[in-house]
């Protein structure tokens, strides 16, 4: 779950330094990453709650809660679209219901992922949300996906699978709320889809295999 809500944060952080978000919304983002990166379990909560309450407002409070004060990142107006916000604010409650203070440190390369951003979004010609954001996007995910889908058959742990679906399912679920206007956006999300699929069940068949070879089986 950890490693999930690192991955919603990364990419909360990515999206809002392609929109060129005001810089408290920024560093708001930039924290909660560095506090799930570092494992600082107390400081993530606050944080979390601030990014789905910022994003929220206009959903809770109404229109012109769009335009308070800048110090506010996006603001969504419809429930499926806060779905990765309110799963990040979900997660930090729990690791903060279970006094996981001290969770395990993430490596730094995590952090080339909003550089990646950064880079994409002041690289003369790249459009914001172009081909070659979407490009970089899918092969991001891709490629951590498919890592693993190999971690999940070497540790013969489920651990990896939950943190994919933390990341994937509810951006499957908007896809289906509101269905992609071309094929390309359709393969994408369902190539996602199918990635967590098959971690899911070579988690699944790992755990048989551990279990049938456990003693006195």
């Amino acid at each position: 779950m950890h490693l999930g809500l690192l991955t919603l944060a990364l990419a909360n952080l990515a999206y809002g330094i392609a929109d060129q978000a005001s810089p408290w919304w920024l560093a708001v983002s930039a924290m909660l990453v560095i506090a799930l990166m570092r494992g600082w379990g107390l400081a993530t909560l606050p944080l979390a709650l601030v990014v789905a309450f910022s994003t929220s407002r206009a959903m809770v409070f109404g229109f012109e809660a769009t335009y308070w004060a800048p110090f506010f990142g996006p603001a969504y107006y419809n429930w499926i679209s806060l779905a990765p916000y309110g799963l990040l604010a979900a997660g930090a409650v729990i690791l903060a219901a279970r006094r996981s203070w001290n969770l395990r440190t993430r490596p730094w390369w995590w952090l080339a992922i909003p550089a990646a951003a950064l880079v994409l979004a002041y690289t003369p010609d790249v459009r914001e949300y172009g081909p070659i954001w979407q490009l970089v996007r899918a092969g991001t995910e891709g490629v951590l996906l498919l890592a693993g889908v190999w971690a999940t058959a070497v540790a013969r742990s489920p651990r990896w699978a939950l943190a994919a679906a933390i990341y994937v399912l509810p951006g499957v679920a908007s896809a289906l709320t509101n269905p992609p206007t071309s094929a390309q956006d359709t393969g994408y999300w369902l190539t996602l889809a199918g990635l967590l699929l098959v971690m899911a069940a070579t988690a699944t068949r790992s755990a048989s295999r551990t279990l049938d070879s456990s003693p006195g089986r």
